[in-house]
């Protein structure tokens, strides 16, 4: 019975596998376009058929080798050539800080705390002519504006165009092939004058609440609702109101209800299509609106022609259709949730009749499972683009898959209270009642926050087939503890390192450098800067080992030094100069920490590295307050770090300190100013290695070609942030690879 069981089963899951090989030569092609990268693919193509072939022991499936070779290398020629063509077309660096007579379609605004932000698309370059650059969409930074440009308006304007760049403080791999491949452009418009449009219509004041209003863009206007997006976060589902395709669902099951009479099914079928269809044109067909409705067209015509739904056929079909269009695709973090959560219900969803050797719980979580599936895919996807999941998610999205449904409710009483005004105050008090019942069960115990550095495509990818086979091909409920083991297994691996390390992070225009211990004990130097979004400075702090903070060392009363320890533990001691003492008690952002003062000629142990103090002297009459930086040596055996803040030349020029032995490194002043790193300074400090902290093309130009050269020109090996993002300097009490002075 199990034998005739698994064959009916597992044609409809092999039957993806030639979109998969397919799907393998095309992420190969995104992730490593060269020869070697082909080669590598093909193998993995050919371990793939022969594995299938012996499995199944049947003729059809001894085809799948040369089957799976030929689409991998069409799939990687096809991913490197379209690759080739988007490259060219992006704006290089010779073409960013420029200005662009443009002019494109208005999609939505936001309001930001320096103006209006403006999402536009279908852009075209009207002037300079032939620049051969092409760009998909563009966020417009404006002045604040009282009546900005309708939905879908055209909107000519000047503006120059910049480059998003985000700090790097772990790696991502997914986030640096987008950056590679489809980097973030946004244009700055200087003043209203240089627009050309028409204003939109004012919003009329039916006197809904904010969230009323956002609910209604979300479902109306494809807009995305970041109130509501914040408020379901703690639930795993505030990515589904960021203009998501869970709206076509509810539109769907809509308009199913209002042609349930017709008795032609497929009449009924088209006129439903039809809606989706003129729906989706309405909010936008964006990519996860898009993929919502081919899938959902799918479920509704399969039946109206009497064709049996083999539901992985059409998943595998809509996802290679979607990234043979653009390969890119394949780096969409939307694209990665949404076929990775749909295949694992299509699979939770597999359940045969009940048999004598099923357990009897099996029957009454049939519910539960797909939901179960779809979290046991959305753990890894996590992990591919971001760095944490919330084990519990699981069980709060039984929860707040009912609050998204009650949202729905709210929706249909904000269109009543629409037509009727005396229904107002009714669908305001109904918004206030769910938005503090869903903050009551935010406010529940604290879930399980797994925090594990980012993976790869090619660990995830795997990860993701094998989990199918398991629930594809797995006998009842074994399968699903085999799922369970292979998730559990997976989140054993990349865990923040259990080692001393020092580490220069990638803030962007800051500083922060930090020491950790092999008991997981974290010293912070300075803690200012940004973080990636999405991110905060705490799970940094965890991905590089940190399970306690002991102490953090301000060196200089700047945002830029300190502004990151906001969200820090307040019983945490903060060091800083004794001459800021006063000064650092009545800051909103250090208020609340338990400060201490330093002085020259002070030492500290911190676990094994010792810190000595050397500036700022006592009752000396001091320029300004760069130069009142706190100034230390982080040292340990066979290296040293000397800590200068934005202390600069009228500081050196009175530090008395002598060059120690071993690697000696400087943390170069003033984020690498001109106004710090003198050659004199230089000469008698005599630095390896210095370390620059700035943020990618900052308005400051940091570092400045003068401190550049100046260092080169004293043999000094610079590492700085914008180049190699974060560094680990010193790991198990040694020089690393970056660090050490074998490497030119």
């Amino acid at each position: 019975m199990s034998s005739a069981t698994t064959d009916a089963r597992s044609p409809h899951l092999l039957s993806a596998l030639p979109a998969l090989f397919l799907a393998i030569g095309l992420g190969a092609g995104l992730h490593a376009p060269s020869p070697p990268g082909l080669g590598i693919t093909l193998a993995l193509c050919s371990i793939a058929g022969i594995a299938a072939a012996v499995l199944h022991r049947k003729f059809p499936y001894a085809a799948l080798t040369p089957l799976a070779l030929a689409l991998a290398g069409s799939g990687y020629y096809i991913s490197a050539d379209q690759l080739a063509a988007h490259r060219a077309a992006l704006p290089g660096d010779d073409a960013l800080d420029k200005a662009y007579h443009i002019r494109a379609r208005a999609l939505y605004h936001w309001e930001t705390q320096y103006g209006t932000a403006l999402k536009v698309d279908r852009i075209r370059i009207l002037s300079p002519e032939d620049t051969g650059i092409q760009l998909d969409a563009l966020t417009l930074y404006l002045p604040k504006l009282e009546a900005p440009p309708a939905r879908y308006e055209s909107v000519e304007t000047w503006i120059r165009l910049k480059r998003r760049y985000d700090p790097r403080p772990f790696v991502k791999p997914a986030r640096e092939l987008m950056d590679r491949y489809r980097p973030r452009f946004y244009g700055t418009v200087k003043t209203v004058a240089l627009m050309n449009f028409t204003p939109g219509p004012p919003p009329d004041d039916n006197g809904l609440s904010k969230g009323n209003r956002e609910l209604q863009n979300v479902f109306l206007a494809g807009r995305p609702s970041y109130l509501w997006r914040e408020r379901l976060a703690p639930f795993g589902l505030g990515h589904l109101l960021a203009i998501s395709g869970l709206h076509c669902v509810f539109v769907m099951f809509a308009i199913r209800l209002a042609v349930f009479p017709l008795r032609r099914p497929l009449l009924r079928a088209f006129l439903v299509v039809a809606g989706l269809a003129a729906f989706a044109h309405w909010v936008g067909w964006s990519a996860s609106v898009t993929r919502a409705s081919i899938m959902l067209a799918a479920w509704q015509f399969l039946p109206a022609f009497n064709r049996h739904r083999s539901w992985v056929r059409v998943w595998a079909s809509l996802a290679i259709l979607l990234v043979l269009a653009d390969p890119l695709m394949l780096l969409n973090r939307g694209f990665w949730y949404s076929f990775a959560a749909s295949l694992g219900i299509i699979l939770g969803l597999n359940y045969r009749s009940r048999g004598p050797l099923d357990h009897p719980w099996l029957v009454r979580c049939r519910t539960f499972l797909p939901i179960l599936a779809a979290q046991l895919f959305v753990i890894p996807i996590n992990l591919l683009f971001g760095h944490s999941t919330e084990l519990t998610n699981l069980f709060w999205n039984l929860g707040g898959i009912l609050v998204l449904a009650v949202m729905g409710l709210l929706l249909a009483l904000n269109l009543a209270a629409t037509a009727f005004p005396l229904l107002v105050g009714a669908a305001n008090g109904a918004e206030s009642l769910l938005a503090a019942l869903i903050e009551h069960a935010a406010n529940l115990p604290a879930s399980m926050e797994l925090v594990r550095l980012p993976y790869s495509m090619w660990v995830t990818a795997p990860v993701l087939l094998t989990l199918a086979l398991i629930l594809g091909l797995g006998k009842r409920e074994l399968r699903w503890y085999a799922a369970l083991l292979l998730i559990t297994g997976l989140t054993l691996f990349n865990r923040p390192p259990d080692e001393n390390r020092l580490v220069m992070l990638d803030v962007g225009q800051g500083l922060s450098l930090l020491y950790v211990t092999a008991q997981g004990n974290g010293y912070l130097f300075d803690a200012g800067g940004n973080v990636p979004p999405g991110t905060s400075f705490d799970h940094v702090l965890k991905l590089h080992g940190v399970d306690r903070l002991e102490a953090v060392f301000v060196t200089h009363l700047d945002l830029d030094h300190y502004g990151l320890m906001e969200h820090l533990p307040r019983d945490t001691p903060v060091y800083v100069a004794r001459s800021a003492l006063a000064v650092a008690a009545e800051d909103p952002v250090l208020r609340g920490f338990p400060l201490k003062a330093l002085e020259p000629g002070a030492t500290l142990n911190l676990e094994g590295p010792t810190i000595e103090v050397h500036w700022p002297p006592p009752n000396l009459d001091i320029p300004n307050d760069n130069e009142s930086s706190l100034v230390m040596t982080l040292r340990g055996e066979g290296w040293s770090l000397l800590i200068t803040g934005d202390a600069g030349l009228w500081m050196e020029g009175r530090l008395k300190l002598e060059p120690g032995d071993g690697l000696r490194m400087l943390q170069v002043g003033h984020h690498g100013s001109k106004s710090a790193t003198g050659a004199t300074f230089l000469n008698r400090y005599e630095p390896h290695l210095a370390l620059i902290s700035c943020g990618r093309n900052n308005r400051f130009g940091h570092p400045h070609p003068t401190v550049s050269k100046r260092l080169t020109d004293s043999g000094v090996r610079i590492l700085d942030t914008p180049t190699h993002g974060s560094v680990v300097l010193i790991r198990n009490g040694r020089p690393t690879d970056e660090a050490s002075l074998l490497k030119p």
